[in-house]
This record gives C-alpha cells, sequence and structure tokens, in this order.
C-alpha cells in the first residue's frame, strides 16, 4: 500500500510542477489559507472568517477555489461570479486558473501527511479512527488518481471557465453577486495579522 501511495503522489507533484510552470510567476498575497464555506460564520452585521490557523502567503486562487461548489459545471459559473466579484477590488491574473487542480492536490497529500505526523498523539486515533486503515490508503490512491486525471484534464479544459469569466466579466458592473463581493470585502480589506507576516 505504501509503495502505491508514494507512486501516486510522485506522479501527482510532477504534475503539479507542470501546473506551476504553465501558470509561471503569479502574484503571491496574504491569504486565509483554509477558506472554505465552514469557516465563513453569517451574522445580521454580515460574514465573518474564522481559523486562520492555515493564513499564509500564495496565489489569490488558492483561498477562491476552496469557495467552489463540487459539481464541474456548478463550479465553473460559481467561480466566474466569484472572479467577477474579486476584480471590484483586486486583478485577477487569468494564469492563477492552471494552479486550482494542483492546489487541490496538494491539500489532499497534505491533509494525509498533517494525519499522519500527529498519530501518536492520543486524541488523533479516537478523532481519526478510520484514518492509516487500508480503506482510507485505497481511497486516498483513488482519490488521488482521479485528482491526477482532473489536473490532466485542465490543461484542455481551461477554454469553459476562461469563457465564462470573460462572458461575465465584461457584464460585472451588473451582477448582483452579494456573496463572492462580501467575502471579497473581508479577504482583501481586512486588517493584516502581523503572527503571519
Amino acid at each position: 500500500m505504501q509503495e502505491a501511495w508514494e507512486r501516486a503522489v510522485s506522479m501527482a507533484l510532477e504534475g503539479v510542477a507542470q501546473c506551476f510552470e504553465r501558470a509561471g510567476d503569479v502574484r503571491h498575497l496574504r491569504m486565509h489559507g483554509d477558506c472554505r464555506p465552514s469557516n465563513v460564520l453569517w451574522t445580521d452585521a454580515g460574514p465573518h472568517f474564522v481559523d486562520f490557523d492555515d493564513s499564509r502567503m500564495g496565489p489569490a486562487i488558492q483561498d477562491l477555489w476552496l469557495l467552489l461548489p463540487a459539481g464541474r459545471a456548478d463550479a465553473s459559473r460559481a467561480l466566474a461570479d466569484l472572479l467577477a466579484g474579486y476584480e471590484d477590488f483586486a486583478e485577477f491574473d487569468p494564469r492563477e486558473l492552471h494552479l486550482i487542480e494542483a492546489l487541490r492536490i496538494l491539500r489532499l497529500i497534505h491533509y494525509s501527511a498533517w494525519l499522519a505526523r500527529r498519530w501518536n498523539d492520543p486524541a488523533f486515533p479516537v478523532t481519526f479512527p478510520w484514518f492509516n486503515t487500508q480503506c482510507y490508503w485505497e481511497d486516498r490512491i483513488l482519490e488521488l488518481r482521479e485528482q491526477i486525471g482532473a489536473m490532466q484534464e485542465g490543461r484542455s479544459g481551461r477554454s469553459e471557465i476562461f469563457r465564462h469569466i470573460y462572458t461575465l466579466s465584461a457584464f460585472r458592473t451588473t451582477l448582483k453577486c452579494h456573496f463572492a463581493h462580501a467575502m471579497i470585502t473581508i479577504l482583501i480589506l481586512s486588517p493584516p495579522f502581523d503572527r503571519y507576516a
């Protein structure tokens, strides 16, 4: 099982390197790092981000892709809406789109490594009883292989996303993307956190 995992990770990392090469030198900015919808609390005053443990410098797309729904068609439309809202505040470099599947793969690998590094903590086997089982590793290897396929498909499949983005960008002044607008406002205008400098 370990050999199969290591082979899958090696193939994945080769593909990740190619994605970063295609994207080129993209701008890094302060990002949340774990910008999932479950880390956004909504109150009457609007959205509030929580859980800044993973804050760091990186490409804007790292936070944005985590906000997308799972389905490909839904994700393309949501990404176009999100980027239209984002561009109300900052320019988005479309080359970063080459990084979405690569960043997803890196997150999958990192999550397994995070669990493995902490496995000797008595709380972890109780909290994550499914980790380090035959089934867990088989599922992760399959998931990684599927993501490698998605990353390779992304080379040719970006045109659909670009088409959505540029179509909506032309009309972004008329878009009513309140969710995207609020999320981007907080991401860009929130004060810097010295501990992550």
